[in-house]
């Protein structure tokens, strides 16, 4: 489960409320919170925040605030290891597609350096949000990789009392892709969207929810953004691949119209966390 949450502020006049988002998070799956600002070079990381400290205030919590200086993603993904952070809070890089290519993103600079699962969150956000009795949405990959996305979305659903709903886009096919849906034949290929839903039945069992499974035929990213509004996805759980990145992650975040898990299936519960000179985390109770 969640025990340690790093929100990583980007930007300081954002920090008040992604801040807060983050504490009721951390209140919501009774983790530990720390948050990372990245000064920018020259700057004092305390003079950055002059809103954060009165927010603080006024949302009546107390969190260690600790800034450090370098490079922001490359940062954030180091300090996010020498706490053991299961969990990075971000908020999501305002510029659009193109603008992320032209310019970088540091959420997707984290997504890239680390392989522990981000939480992306799009500007203004929801103060108010309620984290229990969500709905979640979790992008279902067939294989092993697919199985260990679902045991996470899962662990995720019981926390949050939220529904499950598993979805599969079946793309544009290739007769080397019809082996992975258990086919010989191209006369089969009308089979795929029942054979993709068996699968993902076999991969679902023993993972401990109740879910729903919505299997669709064509693009991955519109199929999901349509899939997300039409259900009212409150968050969407969605794998970045073995090697990184993944071909996905970055369109699946910006076209999103909920908040995102970027899940990496080579992240496991990591060795006990390390002291950081100048940082400690905070343990919320469970709001009622």
């Amino acid at each position: 489960m969640i025990r340690r949450l790093l929100v990583a502020v980007d930007s300081p006049r954002d920090s008040g409320q992604i801040i807060h988002y983050g504490a009721r998070l951390a209140a919501a799956t009774q983790a530990e919170l720390s948050i990372l600002h990245v000064a920018r070079p020259g700057m004092d990381g305390e003079q950055e925040w002059p809103e954060e400290r009165g927010t603080v205030q006024r949302k009546a919590f107390h969190a260690h605030r600790l800034a450090l200086p370098g490079k922001r993603g490359e940062t954030i993904a180091r300090h996010a290891n020498d706490i053991d952070a299961d969990l990075i809070l971000m908020p999501a890089c305002k510029r659009g597609a193109l603008g992320q290519l032209l310019f970088g993103s540091t959420s997707m600079d984290v997504i890239h350096r680390t392989n522990r699962p981000v939480w992306v969150a799009k500007p203004p956000f929801d103060t108010e949000w309620r984290f229990h009795g969500r709905r979640i949405l979790c992008a279902v990959k067939l294989g092993e990789e697919g199985r260990n996305l679902l045991r996470y979305a899962a662990m995720w659903a019981s926390a949050l009392q939220a529904r499950l709903l598993l979805a599969h886009a079946v793309p544009l096919i290739s007769e080397a892709m019809l082996a992975s849906y258990g086919l010989e034949d191209w006369g089969e290929i009308e089979l795929m969207p029942k054979a993709a839903h068996r699968k993902i039945e076999c991969m679902a069992e023993g993972i401990g929810v109740p879910y729903d499974v919505e299997v669709v035929t064509g693009g991955v990213i519109s199929n999901l953004k349509k899939l997300a509004r039409r259900w009212g996805a409150d968050l969407m759980i969605a794998g970045r691949g073995r090697n990184g990145f993944g071909e996905n992650a970055g369109e699946i975040i910006t076209r999103s119209p909920c908040p995102v898990i970027s899940y990496r299936e080579e992240y496991r519960e990591a060795e006990p966390v390390r002291e950081t000179a100048g940082c400690r985390v905070l343990r919320f109770p469970r709001r009622g």
